[in-house]
């Protein structure tokens, strides 16, 4: 079935297209029964019409004799008896195509046709149907006069007649054909078929008359002889027959073999023996000339011939072979087998002897000189040569794989043959094609086709590129150096480049304002711009110097950034305290990026304003601005501004008194650094100057305190440094006795003093000082080992106690007075009073000893 439903759904569909279709057919017979009234319509008014027109016609005919008759001899006139001769020609063509009209118009039926029809119209409308009902009524006789025939055929042969089956089988084929062709339908196939059917039963006929008039000779003289059959309707003479191959090929220089097959039609009429003979055509000739020889007695070659002493003959019951050795070029011509079989008559054949020889590799050759694309006709590419070949090889030319066909104006291809003196061909072609810029790539080969023994092969040669010459079509220009955005300074590169070949020579030019060119030197294709800047922005050119049409156009822009300003310049000077607002800018073609450091690299500010506030001492110093450029890092500036801060002296550091304590007779170095501007100075003051400051001497066995110097010999000033901004000092103080010193740093703005005062402490048990914090920490440091230790041993004791091998008694003992007592003498014993003991206390928690480890370093 065409249409499966699944559901009910696709079964209403399939309805609902049905009606669509349904009322298409009813459209369509109704357009068909409309058109149809009007082909009966226009079929009467084209009928009437005719006769109409034919009864005017056959009117003015007699009206033209009428007039000529009443002219009473008059001639006519030239210009009359000519009109008087067209109409009647245009009448008598005009009749003529009525009639085909008329072929094609429904005509009405005579008596007989009433009579035994009645109304019905049988005329055909068409041609085709005119011939086809020809058709059809001969090929019903061929029906009927074959089927009758092989009835006739089929009782003769019940009857014991001895006709051959191949003649009652082509009579069965015959009338299958004609069975064919009365129930072939109209159509372009038959139309095709309907001729060559017609010359084949013409044929037909033509060879069953000839049959019938051989075959009834022949057996009425064989009847006559008494050597047939009365029933027989066929024979077939006895004769030999000789096959042989239609060609034998074989390579130059080798072997052929041509084999000569026979046999007789009539297998108990064979001849007593038979002859053999060997003939070869001459080539120029044409004429015979006999070879070899073979009969019951003798087997010979025949002497004098150039196969005299290269051929072989071979004899068996039914074939014969000749063996040519060493074949060369004139060995290809007709070998003729001729076997005689006396009684049976003699027959022969032919073989044609084919010789090849491979040519030799092809050679092309591409012509070195360029190709026009302009030329106006087809210009040599190409040779290719193949030699030593038999028979002729054949050239044929591809361009990228692609075969190249000969025509006229575009592909050209002369070929020259040359006989060589060994006999073989040497070909050379030649290739001349009309070149376009499309083939700037192209390569071209040659193949060569020869024929080998029973093939054809080919041999390609290597593929060839030609130099063509074509104008440029584009020209294109280009930066080539340097590569992203260029800036002030660089050395540009800009290289002009053409589709043309040869390359052609381009002038440089730039745009300058208002339209003007201004050319430039060029390098050939190059342009090279030495160190660049802003004012070599603008349109660049390149134009061929044959072409006005053709440039290539590049827009070169020259990226800058101006030297950095700074406001305000240089240096400013503020207060301590004040604020200040720098700013810093530079023109730039490019969106720019700022950065603000103070000297050392710590970054203090970004964007083009700085801004100090609350200005101190560390505020001053060189501030630099840093402008670069983001979308090109190698585009960068700098400004800067140096700071000067204005203000009384400030020591480092913010204690105003300080409390050292160094061992008796060592050396202390006391430090001391202020900042201000101007740079301030400083003075120290021992006991007895302008800051007057006590020294506290302790002395063992005896306490109060004492006003002392310090002599003058028992320090030294070890560093003096001075800057703008900051003053240091560094003094070297021999600690004899307990010291008050103080540093003043001043300028013309104020000063700033401290005190330093340094206590001796005399050596007691070890000669390093330490702090109350540094003594706990080593008695944690030694205790916690001790106890370790002593938990070892303990332990180990008690186990050799309980193993029994120390004994209990009071040798083991030690008196640990004594060694009290002697530690006890040994300690002396410092009294002091309660505010010397306060200041002691003090120094030693705040452990402060200014430049003490680098003293010692020193």
């Amino acid at each position: 079935m065409l249409f499966s439903p699944t559901g009910v759904s696709e079964c209403l569909r399939e309805w609902g297209d049905l009606e669509k279709d349904y009322q298409h057919i009813q459209d369509t017979h109704r357009l068909y029964r409309v058109k149809l009234e009007e082909v009966t319509k226009l079929q009467s008014r084209c009928t009437s019409a005719i006769a109409r027109h034919r009864k005017k016609l056959k009117e003015l005919s007699s009206s033209l004799v009428r007039c000529e008759a009443e002219q009473l001899g008059r001639k006519l006139s030239p210009v009359e008896a000519d009109s008087v001769a067209d109409i009647r020609a245009a009448a008598d063509e005009r009749a003529r195509a009525f009639s085909e009209m008329e072929a094609f118009l429904p005509k009405p039926n005579g008596l007989y046709l009433t009579l035994v029809l009645g109304n019905v119209n049988v005329t055909l409308l068409n041609k085709q149907s005119n011939y086809r009902a020809l058709d059809a009524l001969f090929n019903f006789l061929l029906v009927w006069y074959y089927c009758t025939l092989t009835i006739r055929e089929s009782i003769l042969i019940n009857n014991g007649s001895r006709i051959r089956g191949w003649w009652v089988f082509h009579h069965y084929v015959s009338t299958f054909l004609s069975g064919v062709m009365l129930t072939w339908p109209e159509g372009i196939l038959y139309q095709m078929f309907r001729h060559q059917f017609l010359s084949y039963c013409l044929y037909q006929s033509f060879v069953q008359f000839l049959q019938y008039y051989y075959q009834s000779g022949c057996l009425y003289r064989l009847r006559a002889l008494g050597e047939r059959h009365n029933m027989d309707l066929t024979v077939v003479c006895a004769r030999v027959e000789v096959s042989m191959q239609e060609t034998v090929e074989v390579y130059l220089g080798d072997s052929a073999h041509i084999p000569c097959q026979y046999n007789f039609s009539q297998a108990d009429s064979l001849p007593e023996f038979v002859m053999f003979q060997w003939f070869v055509k001459d080539r120029v000739s044409s004429s015979r000339m006999r070879i070899y020889y073979v009969d019951e007695n003798d087997d010979v070659a025949d002497e004098g011939t150039e196969f005299s002493a290269r051929i072989r003959v071979a004899v068996d019951q039914r074939a014969t072979r000749l063996t040519v050795q060493e074949v060369q070029l004139s060995d290809e011509r007709d070998f003729i087998c001729q076997v005689n079989g006396v009684s049976a008559g003699a027959a022969e054949s032919k073989t044609r002897l084919r010789v090849f020889a491979p040519p030799e590799a092809p050679l092309i050759q591409g012509v070195r000189a360029g190709i026009s694309v302009n030329a106006e006709a087809p210009s040599e590419v190409a040779t290719c040569e193949a030699r030593n070949g038999f028979p002729k090889a054949n050239i044929r030319w591809y361009k990228d794989k692609m075969p190249l066909v000969p025509s006229v104006g575009s592909v050209n291809v002369r070929t020259v043959y040359t006989v060589e003196s060994s006999g073989l061909y040497s070909v050379r072609s030649t290739l001349e094609y009309r070149v376009l810029k499309e083939d700037k790539d192209a390569n071209f080969s040659c193949e060569v086709s020869f024929l080998v023994p029973s093939a054809i092969r080919t041999v390609e040669s290597a593929a060839v590129g030609v130099t063509i010459h074509y104008p440029a079509t584009m020209v294109e220009l280009w930066r080539e150096s340097p590569k992203g955005l260029i800036k002030e300074g660089d050395t540009v590169l800009l290289r002009c480049h053409g589709d043309g070949n040869p390359s052609p020579t381009f002038n440089f030019s730039r745009e300058r304002e208002l339209g003007a060119e201004e050319d430039l030197d060029s390098n050939g294709n190059v342009l090279m711009l030495w160190a660049v800047s802003r004012a070599d922005r603008g349109l660049y050119r390149c134009q061929p110097q044959d072409s006005t049409k053709l440039k290539g156009e590049v827009e070169l822009k020259v990226h800058y950034l101006d030297p950095a300003v700074v406001v305000p310049k240089e240096a400013e000077a503020m207060f301590k305290g004040e604020d200040l607002t720098a700013s810093c800018n530079a023109l730039s073609s490019l969106k720019t990026s700022t950065a603000w450091y103070k000297q050392g690299g710590q970054i203090v500010g970004v964007g083009n304003t700085l801004r100090l506030q609350d200005a101190t001492y560390e505020t001053a110093g060189e501030f630099v601005c840093e402008v670069s450029v983001p979308d090109l890092p190698t585009l960068h500036t700098s400004g800067s501004i140096h700071i000067v801060v204005h203000g009384a002296p400030q020591l480092v550091g913010e204690e105003r008194e300080v409390h050292l304590d160094e061992a008796l007779g060592r050396t202390l170095n006391l430090s001391c650094e202020a900042r201000g501007h101007p740079a301030p100075s400083i003075e120290w003051i021992f006991d007895g100057g302008p800051v007057t400051r006590r020294c506290f001497c302790f002395c063992r066995n005896s306490s109060g305190p004492l006003t002392c110097a310090l002599p003058p010999q028992m320090w030294r000033e070890v560093l003096s440094e001075s800057g703008d901004h900051a003053t240091r000092s560094v003094v070297s103080v021999a600690v004899n006795s307990d010291i008050g010193v103080a540093c003043n740093a001043s300028n013309r703005f104020g000063a700033d003093v401290r005190a330093f005062s340094i206590k001796a402490v005399p050596l007691v048990t070890s000669g390093v000082p330490f702090s109350s914090a540094e003594g706990g920490r080593v008695i944690i440091v030694v205790v916690i080992p001790c106890l370790l230790l002593l938990a070892v041993l303990g332990s180990a004791l008690y186990f050799l106690h309980k193993k029994g091998k120390i004994p209990c008694g009071r040798s083991g003992k030690q008196d640990i007075s004594s060694q009290e007592k002697s530690a006890k003498d040994d300690i002396v014993l410092e009294m002091k009073n309660n505010a010397e003991a306060k200041t002691e206390d003090t120094v030693l928690l705040k452990t402060v000893n200014v430049d003490k480890n680098g003293t010692n370093g020193q």
